[in-house]
């Protein structure tokens, strides 16, 4: 959020700051729809709801998210940092 809000004038950081909330939440949103899709994938092409298929899924799901943690750890250090007022 403070990377959002850094350089917006007074008046319009309720609404962008309104705007990074939503993103946020929607970004959530298709996230967990994306990974659970893939899980669901992956445990089907394993053979269904055995649990060697869903563990299958699972690993495929974990894999993905802690690439993607990386990826937006590596993206935040390029972020501004916020000078102090």
């Amino acid at each position: 959020m403070a990377a959002a809000t850094a350089d917006v004038p007074e008046g319009d950081a309720g609404t962008i700051g309104g705007l990074a909330n939503t993103a946020s939440q929607v970004g959530g949103s298709i996230g967990l729809a994306v990974l659970a899709s893939a899980a669901g994938a992956r445990a089907a092409e394993a053979g269904g709801a055995s649990p060697a298929a869903l563990s299958a899924g699972y690993d495929l799901v974990f894999l993905m998210a802690a690439g993607l943690g990386l990826a937006i750890a590596a993206v935040s250090l390029l972020l501004p940092a916020r000078a102090s007022r």
